[in-house]
């Protein structure tokens, strides 16, 4: 098997929104494709049967549709394909006449709605898929619907000698629109599809665009075909919007071209084709995949899917979450004079937020230590978690508010490093060291009232959760692995880093 195929890319422009005549044009450029270059392949830019409405913004503004708005639009949408059409129909029997399989670029009408489509076309199946494209750009969004997951196809595609049955080559063939291609998830889907032949039709004139494509083919190892579109203001209807209204000439640039095809290796082998209509070509040889894969396969043996899974899963558990961290460590922090009568309720998670680059950085011999912007007083207490309620005189007004109060004794610094390193060792608080998800509620409001030696004195108003189980509970997780019980406020914050993650990879 040759394992070679050839392969053109059409730049041209919609005939200026005339569905008869485009068609005409693209049988003729197929045509030349065909006879001239003994293409098997021809691809077709973006909205080449339909258009591409460079410039319009159809009578709308911010709260505006304006009715000359909707009557442009009639005249779009009338311009429009459906599929299955009679449009398809000709599609199938041009391809089949000279057997090329065609990727062309449609608008296509499904009922009211307006998509950005590429088709599909064999020479002997007919029309077997299309891509809408997934997320239009910009003002695209106010005239094409967005596609979804039910349209993504990579199609398995034979290639056979002219009027045999000979082989010569298989391969799979996908299409990427435009500013689809600055999707990495999509390029990365169609990677692990095994995309080998990758189209991208497009209105992207931008010398950008060159670099664009140029690394899709290097980090795909695919042949990347990008079909632009070249157009001037006579093809598009009289009276359509343009660059420079006094200016106005028919030869006047509207979309510039671009279209290039290049290897798996990063080379270009056609194009790009700048400032004219016209037909690019190129021989593929199909076994450059290969040799590109030798070293990059980035959904294979270059992939890492067991780091990648693992950090999806940290920012899974993580940043959902960190608000509310941020919210906790930030209440901690505002007070600069502990009290011994200042009461605290449970956070209600409608806090204020603290973005990490203003919390400070610990300055003690642990990275993970942060300390808290207040230093407290030798034995003196301080508030720590939940909003502060100053002045409350009864206990039924505190469980009127439906929060947990509680109060927290903070020890000195000295004894606070002391026990700290101590409960880092092991020899401390080891026999509350209980998963929450193990406990009842009740079982830590109990824990709560306990006492532990040297850590000072731990009241509960009226209590649902425990001070350390406020730990998991600011988080959002009561399910969280770590400590039930403790009474240090930077013992919490310890536990909080080392029990649930090492929050630093998340801040």
């Amino acid at each position: 098997m040759a394992n070679r195929i050839r392969a053109s890319v059409v730049q041209a422009a919609t005939a200026a929104y005339s569905l008869s005549d485009t068609l005409d044009k693209l049988e003729r450029l197929t045509r030349v494709a065909k006879e001239r270059d003994g293409a098997q392949l021809v691809v077709f830019p973006e909205a080449f049967i339909g258009g591409y409405p460079k410039m319009s913004n159809f009578g709308m503004s911010v709260g505006v549709r304006r009715p000359e708005g909707r009557d442009e639009f009639v005249g779009y949408y009338n311009a429009a394909i459906e599929i299955p059409s009679p449009t398809i129909a000709r599609l199938e029997g041009l391809s089949r006449e000279l057997d090329v399989f065609l990727v062309v670029g449609v608008i296509e009408r499904d009922l009211g709605t307006l998509y950005c489509t590429a088709v599909f076309v064999d020479p002997v199946q007919g029309y077997v898929a299309k891509h809408r494209k997934l997320v239009p750009t910009a003002m695209e969004r106010t005239i094409w619907g967005r596609g979804d997951s039910s349209t993504l196809p990579v199609l398995d595609v034979n290639f056979r000698k002219p009027q045999s049955e000979e082989l010569i080559a298989k391969t799979k063939i996908s299409a990427t629109i435009c500013w689809e291609n600055y999707m990495p998830l999509l390029r990365t889907f169609y990677y692990s599809k095994g995309t080998q032949i990758y189209c991208a039709p497009t209105v992207d004139a931008r010398p950008f665009w060159q670099h664009t494509v140029t690394h899709i083919a290097l980090e795909g190892r695919c042949f990347v075909l990008s079909a632009c579109q070249y157009a001037e203001e006579k093809d598009y209807p009289a009276g359509h919007a343009v660059t420079d209204d006094p200016e106005r000439s028919p030869n006047n640039v509207m979309i510039a071209g671009g279209s290039v095809i290049i290897s798996p290796l990063g080379k270009v082998l056609a194009g790009p084709l700048l400032g004219e209509e016209g037909v690019i070509t190129a021989e593929l040889d199909l076994d450059d995949i290969a040799r590109g894969k030798f070293d990059l396969d980035v959904t294979g043996h270059y992939a890492r899917p067991d780091g990648l899974q693992k950090g999806a899963a940290i920012l899974k558990n993580c940043v959902p979450h960190l608000q509310n961290l941020f919210s906790v460590i930030s209440m901690a922090s505002t007070s600069t004079t502990p009290t011994k009568t200042s009461t605290t309720g449970l956070m209600d998670k409608v806090l204020t937020y603290t973005p990490h680059s203003q919390l400070p950085v610990s300055t003690t011999s642990s990275p993970r230590r942060r300390k808290t912007r207040s230093e407290p007083q030798k034995g003196g207490k301080e508030t720590v978690i939940g909003k502060q309620m100053h002045g409350i005189s009864s206990k039924k007004r505190l469980e009127s508010s439906g929060r947990t109060i509680y109060n927290v004794s903070r020890p000195s610094q000295a004894a606070e490093a002391s026990q700290r390193q101590a409960f880092r060792q092991g020899t401390l608080g080891r026999e509350v060291r209980r998963p929450l998800s193990s406990l009842s509620k009740s079982s830590m409001v109990n824990a709560s009232e306990e006492k532990m030696a040297g850590m000072g004195d731990v009241s509960i108003g009226s209590g649902r959760d425990t001070p350390c189980a406020v730990a998991g509970l600011a988080l959002g997780e009561p399910s969280l692995s770590g400590l039930v019980r403790e009474t240090s406020w930077t013992t919490v914050m310890d536990n909080m880093f080392e029990e649930f993650i090492d929050t630093r990879q998340c801040l």
